[in-house]
């Protein structure tokens, strides 16, 4: 009769260990579920508090400018594959607005003062190709026409060969681009050109080419 009372004992707390059990598995389950809510909550305080940050001050116009910029990155990245392939990538910095290429065949970023004078030349010609194809989408304010001013001295022949190609890609959008050079190849290079040159009283003569 002892022995039978232990077993109901046993028995009895043995139920009472598995509804405790049960009760336990549950609460861990509720416990997962609010760890769960927990990071999405504190994944959506992360983004409010970033939001709040860009909207403090002058940090929409810097978050507003670096998103166009980016635009415009991916565009003159297009046009610089156009003329020398994959030779470079243009990055911009984290913060600010510094620019630095990326250049594979090394494998790390280089600053813009690295670059030689051609290379620093085709960078600034790319980006200022895409800003105008960004402002010519966006409608903001057609530019049909642009000038160059020099900076193609410091190319070679196939460089040059692709600099044209891109020019006659603008002039089939209908965008023409004037280029102040003193190179002859742009003669032929080009559809049409005013030549500027001086007579032996040292007087400018302009005759226009066509």
């Amino acid at each position: 009769e002892k022995l039978k009372e232990e077993i109901r004992h046993l028995q009895n707390q043995e139920g009472a260990l598995e509804n405790e059990i049960k009760n336990l598995e549950e609460k861990l389950k509720q416990k997962q579920r609010l760890e769960t809510e927990v990071k999405k909550d504190e994944g959506e305080i992360k983004i409010a508090s970033t939001l709040k940050d860009c909207l403090y001050g002058k940090a929409l116009v810097k978050f507003a400018a670096r998103h166009l910029f980016q635009s415009i990155l991916y565009e003159a990245n297009r046009i610089l594959k156009d003329i020398i392939g994959e030779r470079f990538v243009i990055q911009m910095s984290r913060e600010g607005f510094n620019f630095s290429v990326y250049d594979p065949s090394i494998g790390h970023i280089r600053l813009i003062e690295t670059l030689s004078g051609g290379e620093t030349f085709l960078v600034s010609f790319s980006l200022a190709l895409a800003l105008s194809s960004y402002i010519q989408k966006t409608k903001a304010r057609p530019i049909h026409f642009f000038f160059i001013d020099e900076g193609f001295g410091s190319l070679d022949e196939d460089l040059l060969d692709a600099v044209a190609e891109v020019l006659n890609q603008l002039k089939q959008q209908e965008r023409l681009v004037g280029i102040i050079t003193h190179l002859e190849k742009f003669k032929q290079l080009l559809p049409a050109y005013i030549l500027v040159k001086k007579d032996f009283t040292s007087t400018s003569m302009v005759k226009l080419h066509v």
